[in-house]
């Protein structure tokens, strides 16, 4: 795929795998729109040219503010990156549940509401395309962190399904 002139929404791209993604993508000519929540982190971005929104998308209202902030601009691509940990483990002792949910919204209720909100405007553009990052504990989960495995196992059926859906 010709990145050159696409525009392309990542979440989570202001460090790790996001940000190293997003160098590649503007490398290859693609207008990068990156969000993140570490205000330290989106200045970095914003200092090296990327246009950077805050978003935290642990809840619907960081989405709602994402969507806000987006307007009505046009989109090629959606890159569902940004993806959150949360320890969970009955073994070491009682989980905090405000923890887990906000893991449970930022990386499956997040990218759900996303793609449903900018399905049309990439559903306008020729061969758009919609990337949901999973993880590989989404198949082989481990016992530290079951409520993140779960979370990438439903975003991974989600795409399965999405796929058949917009085939």
């Amino acid at each position: 795929m010709k990145l050159r002139g696409k525009t392309i929404l990542l979440t989570g791209g202001s460090a790790g795998i996001g940000r190293a993604l997003a160098i590649q993508l503007r490398a290859k000519g693609a207008e990068v729109i990156i969000t993140g929540r570490d205000p330290a982190r989106l200045e970095a971005m914003r200092a090296q040219g990327f246009e950077a929104l805050a978003a935290d998308l642990s809840h619907a209202g960081g989405v709602d503010a994402l969507l806000a902030s987006l307007g009505d601009r046009p989109l090629d691509i959606l890159i569902n990156n940004a993806g959150q940990g949360v320890a969970h483990d009955f073994r070491i002792g009682a989980p905090d549940a405000d923890a887990a949910d906000a893991c449970l919204y930022a990386n499956l209720a997040a990218p759900i509401r996303l793609i449903a909100a900018l399905l049309p405007r990439l559903r306008a553009a020729p061969k758009a395309v919609i990337v949901n990052v999973t993880s590989g504990l989404a198949i082989a989960p481990n016992s530290g962190s079951p409520v993140y495995c779960a979370t990438k196992a439903g975003l991974r059926s989600y795409t399965m399904a999405l796929r058949a859906q917009l085939k």
